[in-house]
């Protein structure tokens, strides 16, 4: 039995984000809707983005924050990017989905976690039967609790 471990959240959108320049006064103010799943069984990330108040000539993802490596920029509709995640520790990351017209930017951070399978990544691609557990066999038959034939003394 193959164990699949998917996180999936659904981003809000520029109250997190960030646009420059600041448009005009009275301008619609440029945002992203997004939406995130991450899959720890196939290790990737994927991001579906809309674009809001602004005609994108590119996209891209940072998959750890600005400082990161950025995914190649998407210059076509639909906005989606799936991520290769398999060097990833479990835990949190950050990252940022940009869009552009040329003048302006704008961003959107998010966070995802990867979660593993018992507590690795490694396990998500193993069957039940390939995987040993630590476990015990009468372990709480003491003498001291009145067990007949106790384990323990």
């Amino acid at each position: 039995m193959r164990h699949v471990m998917t996180l999936v959240a659904t981003l809000g959108i520029a109250v997190a984000g960030c646009v420059w320049p600041i448009p005009p006064g009275g301008a619609p103010i440029p945002s992203i809707d997004a939406t995130l799943t991450y899959s720890a069984a196939d290790r990737t990330l994927h991001i579906e983005a809309t674009p809001i108040n602004i005609v994108p000539t590119g996209a891209t993802v940072w998959p750890d924050g600005l400082a990161g490596e950025a995914a190649p920029l998407d210059t076509e509709p639909p906005w989606e990017f799936t991520i290769d995640r398999s060097g990833a520790a479990i835990g949190r990351h950050e990252a940022n989905v940009m869009f552009t017209d040329g003048t302006t930017y704008v961003t959107l951070p998010f966070e995802y976690e990867v979660v593993g399978c018992n507590g690795s990544i490694d396990l998500c691609d193993r069957n039940y039967d390939d995987l040993a557990y630590a476990t015990t066999h009468n372990a709480m038959s003491s003498a001291a609790d009145g067990w007949l034939g106790p384990n323990q003394e």
